[in-house]
């Protein structure tokens, strides 16, 4: 179902198109086929295929002449381009019927190293519907699937929309997906992010002034700066830090519950920018804090 009335409005969306190498195929840059016996003989003799060792077993490869040749003469063939008939459908819907500026900008992910993208371009409801889409050609297929690079390059992109939907199109797993139990509505998002980062990384949450539910667990040294944003649980712990040098600057705490007498924040240690108490501390459901540091 569309959105309707002032839902509809607003909208920058994207589509991403999983341009790993198991994909191939599916754009048509693959070929399927089989070449008799008697003419890869031929081959080798005319020195077309080439004989290398790798990790002590013997590999063949066939040289351009021979893909030439075979493609010429029936044996082989491109496997056809399933992918485009379909992206270029959902592209144009989402071109015509949901962005605010009548275009879906379109990039490949999942290449190179599998954290490289190729940015197709913006394309309006009547472009899609003519498109060329049959992978990456400014880089390679991907050796591997990391999505954080193409949610990165979304979310920067569109960081001042007012609304977005972005679709990632994907054969098989992420490979920097990491799994874990989803607690409480909006805790996967955050926790993921935090951990994510290296030590003593600084992660600025995005938009500022945003929301995110808790409750959190910070376990190792890092500087969270929130830009006005805040953090908030119905009840109980909202933020757990379980490590030495943690900042959290700019930020906000809230437990939302009605009746509720629940701690904000657990740390050990030293704090600045309030007055310093060590073991439970019992605040009042919306405390701003300065910079803190256990």
């Amino acid at each position: 179902m569309e959105p309707q009335g002032s839902e509809a409005e607003g909208w920058r969306t994207g589509v991403a198109l999983d341009a790993s190498a198991s994909m191939k195929s599916w754009y048509g840059r693959a070929l399927e086929g089989k070449v008799p016996p008697d003419v890869a003989k031929d081959y080798e003799k005319r020195e077309w295929i080439e004989t290398r060792n790798e990790d002590g077993r013997t590999v063949k490869s066939f040289q351009k002449q021979a893909y030439e040749d075979a493609i010429d003469r029936g044996y082989l063939r491109a496997t056809p381009n399933i992918v485009q008939p379909l992206a270029r459908e959902f592209i144009a819907y989402f071109a015509g019927n949901f962005d605010a500026d009548g275009g879906t900008t379109v990039i490949y992910w999942a290449c190179g190293d599998g954290s490289k993208k190729e940015v197709l371009g913006d394309f309006t409801e009547e472009q899609c519907r003519t498109i060329a889409i049959n992978g990456p050609s400014q880089v390679t297929f991907g050796l591997g699937t990391s999505l954080t690079p193409a949610v990165k390059y979304f979310v920067e992109r569109f960081v001042d929309a007012k609304r977005c939907m972005f679709v990632f199109m994907t054969d098989g797993k992420l490979d920097d997906l990491k799994v874990q139990p989803v607690g409480k509505q909006g805790r996967l998002s955050l926790q993921m992010q935090l951990d994510s980062l290296e030590d003593e990384a600084t992660l600025q949450l995005r938009p500022a002034g945003g929301e995110y539910a808790g409750p959190i667990a910070i376990d190792r040294p890092l500087i969270l700066d929130g830009q006005g944003a805040t953090i908030w649980s119905l009840k109980g712990l909202v933020v757990s830090i379980e490590s030495d040098l943690v900042s959290l600057c700019n930020l906000r705490i809230e437990v939302t519950g009605e009746n509720s007498a629940s701690r904000l924040l657990v740390l050990r240690g030293t704090v600045m920018g309030i007055p310093a108490e060590e073991g439970d501390w019992n605040y009042p459901q919306a405390l701003h804090l300065g910079q803190l540091a256990h």
